[in-house]
């Protein structure tokens, strides 16, 4: 395949320049260590029960300097203590699911620690997280973020982040395409787009990323994943409307020096990755990981002549670096994914790619990245963070006879400076700026005088200031962002998270804000290019703006029954204007794109319920209810929108057996009805109901540890739920009655998986 030469030559420039930055900090590491004694301070340590079995996935942090890591396979940590710190002894706080807290003092210059946990309840909310771009743990934040660890996402066969997300109360993770297997990562009710992915709180997944792009952050490369639902924090950027999550990859310290796994399903897709950690001095330390999936097999359980599963082989590598010293803490990532993903009909081959006999779906996807974050303390008052981002994204799509190329590269950088007033006051301050070129072969970058395609720009500069408060019984974080987009102008933000400590158990935390967001149907709306409708777009599109507010409550009791229960609430509101919507209904064989009316809007809003229950003895369970209110009003008519469940119950059990090293994990999801789109045939008849049934999907895996390394089994769907075709007339392809997007429930039945992870300390 032929790379347009942009593509080309931004390739090129991000190798160089992971080379480049490599070879300096591998250097600048080396001149560090040799010129003075080591400042960066490394304690390490080992978990281990009463049965001296390690404690894979327990909790360690350092609650003064909110900083923690989690212990790997064999109970082993590595904590790197910050420069500034330069007291001989620390408070460390360790938990673990069933196990009773510990905390101690220890001296940071310590030989190895063994720490060993005793049996007990406990709900540990002692989790380090950094979605406010400074360090925090998840009690103390105003704005409510919720963690997935490490140890939850090896806790399901994901293959990806999106199937690692999929029991996450407020996210659904939606199938867009019943052929070449496209999907995105709903928050409240809202469609991908709308939500901000970030990776190290980077805002370099933009939205043609987000159909393919996400399917190459495999769980092997996450620490954790942090959700905020709703638009919370100032500091990443304008387009946070629905909610923003932060990918957190792994940083080399907190990875063994060797570790490897595999999987396999019985569907025949199989994944393979391996990392290696290298320490280059004791200031320096690199990563490379690489990954390799894949599947080979055709499968058509519902008998409509297409594969249930796409084809695909997908290929990852990323190289880390950490680097400390001379006042100096640096990480820098580098990343390549390639995908080749091929659905269709049966008997599709690589040659009838394009043609108009065989139907298929054909993507080629390319994908670098650089990004790094270097940040000092200038004194006791002031710090200063400078991060900086590229991105080049190639795709080349065949729909059947409809080709779809497109290039997007994106620069982002900023710098912010944090200003610690007193323990109460915190002033951040910062400018950003954000360059966007995009061109595909649509309508979206034709030049109607020449006739040619012509890339199309974006500048963003920003300014934002936020301000931090904090006392016994209230927290507050208040902000404002002022951006200037090159076509829309002017654009100020204003957002703001309050928490109130009602009691030493209950808090209760306010969030509110405004969202903008500029649109591309061509790069989010995968039916604008699948299926044999045309496109039309009406009108010079404007962007849409959002006003949006939360609130959420939190109760925990420490005694009930021997064990920990958590309560929560949770209620969210969203009001669209400008909102673009795809108008299916008006023209049977069209989709109509247009902005809602001045006087016309959208609106989302539901509440969540949840509980969670830790035992005295290795089991912790939670529940939570999920409901769902998403309409629009037009011209005084309310319609439901489609794909949304009016509500959802989740459902997850975890029990260890320490004695055996054995782990249980339970999931299951009830999805109640959703509005699905109107199917009609020639004559008018609707052909397709209107909504989906209610259904569910129940999941278990087990995992058992050896000494440095595990073995792990499960079954998805275990009673082999799946819906009927998603397809509209599958025997017509090439037909304008063809629709691929009548998704509601899982296309394929069972599946048993099994895996081993492998890991040299």
């Amino acid at each position: 395949m032929k790379f347009p030469c942009f593509f080309r030559l931004y390739q090129q420039y991000l190798i160089t320049c992971t080379v480049i930055l490599a070879v300096f900090a591998a250097e600048y590491g080396t001149l560090s260590a040799r010129s003075s004694s080591p400042t960066l301070r490394i304690l390490q340590g080992r978990i281990i029960d009463t049965d001296n079995k390690p404690l894979a996935g327990a909790t360690i942090t350092a609650p003064a300097l909110k900083i923690g890591t989690i212990a790997r396979t064999q109970g082993n940590f590595t904590l790197a203590i910050p420069e500034r710190f330069v007291q001989d002894s620390i408070m460390l706080s360790v938990s673990a699911i069933g196990y009773k807290q510990w905390r101690k003092t220890i001296a940071v210059n310590s030989q190895e620690l063994v720490i060993t946990l005793e049996l007990g309840a406990t709900l540990t909310s002692e989790v380090v997280v950094s979605a406010q771009r400074s360090s925090s743990f998840v009690q103390d934040a105003p704005t409510k973020i919720e963690v997935v660890t490490q140890r939850d996402l090896q806790r399901t066969p994901a293959l990806d982040i999106t199937q690692s997300c999929e029991y996450v109360p407020g996210i659904k993770v939606q199938d867009n395409c019943g052929v070449c297997g496209t999907t995105d990562i709903r928050i409240q009710g809202l469609e991908g787009q709308y939500a901000q992915i970030l990776i190290n709180g980077m805002p370099i997944v933009s939205n043609l990323g987000m159909v393919y792009g996400l399917r190459g952050i495999s769980p092997t490369m996450i620490k954790q994943i942090e959700l905020i639902k709703g638009p919370a924090t100032i500091l990443f950027g304008p387009e946070a409307v629905a909610g923003t999550m932060n990918i957190i990859l792994k940083s080399p310290l907190e990875l063994p020096i060797l570790q490897a796994s595999s999987q396999v399903n019985s569907f025949r897709e199989h994944a393979l990755a391996g990392t290696f950690r290298h320490m280059l001095s004791d200031n320096t330390s690199t990563s490379l990981t690489a990954e390799y999936q894949a599947n080979a097999y055709r499968t058509d359980l519902n008998n409509d002549g297409f594969m249930d599963v796409p084809l695909y082989r997908r290929f990852s590598l990323m190289n880390a670096w950490t680097l400390t010293g001379n006042g100096w803490d640096m990480q820098l990532f580098g990343r390549y994914f390639y995908e080749n993903r091929t659905g269709g009909q049966m008997d599709w081959q690589p040659s009838d790619r394009g043609g108009n006999k065989v139907y298929g779906e054909s993507i080629f996807t390319h994908r670098a990245e650089v990004f790094g974050t270097a940040e000092r303390e200038l004194s006791d008052l002031w710090k200063l963070q400078v991060r900086l981002s590229a991105i080049g994204h190639y795709q080349d799509s065949q729909y059947g006879v409809a080709n779809y190329t497109a290039n997007q590269g994106i620069l982002y950088t900023d710098a912010l400076a944090v200003y610690s007033a007193s323990p109460a006051h915190t002033w951040t301050f910062g400018a950003a700026y954000r360059a966007e070129r995009y061109t595909d072969n649509t309508p979206a970058t034709l030049e109607p005088i020449t006739g040619t395609h012509k890339p199309v720009w974006y500048h963003i500069p920003s300014l934002f200031m936020q301000h931090d408060f904090t006392s016994s019984w209230i927290a507050t974080q208040v902000g404002l962002r002022y951006n200037h987009h090159n076509i829309q102008g002017s654009i100020l933000q204003p957002r703001g998270s309050v928490k109130f400590n009602l009691a030493e158990e209950t808090a209760l935390r306010l969030t509110g804000g405004t969202g903008f967001r500029m649109v591309n149907i061509f790069t989010e709306d995968h039916a604008a290019l699948t299926g044999a409708r045309r496109v039309v777009i009406g009108e010079q599109l404007r962007p849409e703006q959002s006003l949006s507010g939360a609130v959420s409550i939190t109760h925990e009791m420490d005694d009930v029954g021997g064990g920990v229960l958590r309560l929560t609430g949770d209620a969210h509101w969203t009001r669209f204007s400008n909102k673009i919507i795809a108008d299916y209904d008006t023209d049977p064989n069209a989709i109509l794109y247009k902005n809602l009316a001045p006087t016309d809007y959208a609106l989302t809003r539901g509440f969540t319920l949840g509980a969670e229950y830790s035992f005295p003895f290795p089991l912790r369970t939670s529940l939570s209810w999920e409901v769902l209110n998403t309409y629009r009003v037009e011209q005084g008519e309310r319609e439901e929108i489609w794909f949304n469940p009016r509500y959802r119950i989740f459902v997850n059990a975890f029990y260890a057996i320490p004695a055996w090293q054995t782990e249980l994990q339970l999931t299951g999801k009830v999805t109640g009805a959703q509005r699905m789109p109107r199917i009609v045939d020639d004559a008018g008849a609707i052909i397709r109901p209107l909504e989906s049934p209610v259904w569910s999907i129940w999941n278990l895996q087990i995992t058992k540890r050896f000494a440095g390394w595990e073995i792990f089994g499960g079954v998805e769907n275990i009673f082999n739920f799946t819906q009927a075709s998603p397809l509209i007339a599958p025997e017509a392809p090439f037909s304008d009655r063809f629709e691929t997007a009548y998704i509601w429930a899982p296309i394929r039945g069972r599946v048993l998986t099994i895996g081993v992870r492998v890991s040299v300390e």
